[in-house]
């Protein structure tokens, strides 16, 4: 089980920083002729919404689930407050890029009571929580609930809020021995925490993901979409998910091949990969390019 969590947490961070170069490049046609085929971490390009960052660093995403995993391990457990805290003090000192949903969020929570966020619709927000499902896999309850309050913090959209859960449960299920596809549809059957239209949303986007499995991801992607809003960027997870369910790495280097919000992709689709496969399948090469992979290790010490 050890491996499972480390490769779940690991994954995620790795699915972010391996998207970090051609983030938000959305011609896959560039990214081919800029970098060739992703098979390790890049260097960034002359043009890039990170200009602060290197290679091997984090997309905003990233830092954000590193100040999670900070924020869990000096006080191991989760309260909203606390942590709202934590995450207004570093956005507000942040070099890096701020995206419409940290701006909006700094705005409506910086100095007052309120602990719920932008309304953004970005896959995003589901995608920065591998350190609650680090700490609290074995209480689903506590993890749902864990999830919903970190979501809403900077991501107040049902749809955001019920496809992190759902996932989140997801990946529970891998860690204790099920496929991810399979696990997918088995928690689908059993998801009485999401609602209605959420898990009519889920449904169809996992049809949407069977539909186009004998794409290649780059057109695949391009079909059901490159964008930030869970629309179109959980369809697309999906895919990968069910495309490369036994290929941990070629799976990143797809997502990250196929452009557009491709960190917030890369963090879900790590997080379920990384329990399926364990930190083994993780490349080493990668890990070692990963400029916060030790400072990682020592906060799930």
């Amino acid at each position: 089980m050890k491996n499972k969590i480390l490769g779940m947490v690991m994954g995620s961070f790795m699915g972010d920083a391996f998207s970090l170069a051609p983030h938000w490049i959305y011609n896959a046609e560039q990214i081919k002729n800029t970098f060739g085929r992703l098979d390790n971490i890049a260097d960034l390009p002359e043009f890039t919404y990170h200009k602060t960052k290197h290679k091997g660093d984090f997309t905003h995403y990233g830092d954000q689930a590193l100040w999670l995993l900070e924020y869990l391990k000096e006080n191991g457990k989760f309260d909203i407050h606390e942590f709202k805290a934590k995450w207004v003090s570093e956005m507000s000192k942040y070099n890096g890029y701020i995206d419409h949903s940290s701006k909006e969020t700094l705005e409506l929570i910086k100095d007052n009571e309120k602990i719920e966020g932008s309304n953004s619709s970005d896959m995003a927000g589901a995608s920065m929580i591998a350190p609650l499902i680090y700490y609290y896999y074995t209480n689903k309850q506590q993890m749902n609930e864990a999830v919903e309050n970190r979501i809403k913090l900077t991501h107040h959209n049902a749809l955001v809020v019920d496809s992190g859960k759902f996932m989140a449960n997801v990946i529970v299920n891998v860690l204790n021995g099920m496929a991810p596809v399979h696990s997918m549809t088995f928690e689908l059957e059993r998801s009485g925490y999401l609602s209605q239209q959420s898990k009519l949303f889920i449904e169809k986007g996992i049809e949407k993901a069977k539909a186009y499995i004998e794409y290649e991801a780059e057109e695949a992607i391009k079909l059901l979409g490159q964008s930030c809003s869970i629309l179109h960027a959980f369809p697309s997870t999906v895919y990968l998910v069910m495309k490369y369910e036994n290929d941990f790495k070629n799976a990143l280097i797809a997502n990250a091949m196929a452009g557009g919000d491709s960190a917030a992709r890369g963090m879900m689709l790590g997080m379920v990969l990384g329990a399926y496969h364990k930190l083994e399948e993780v490349p080493v090469k990668w890990l070692h390019d990963m400029n916060s992979y030790s400072e990682i290790l020592r906060l799930l010490s």
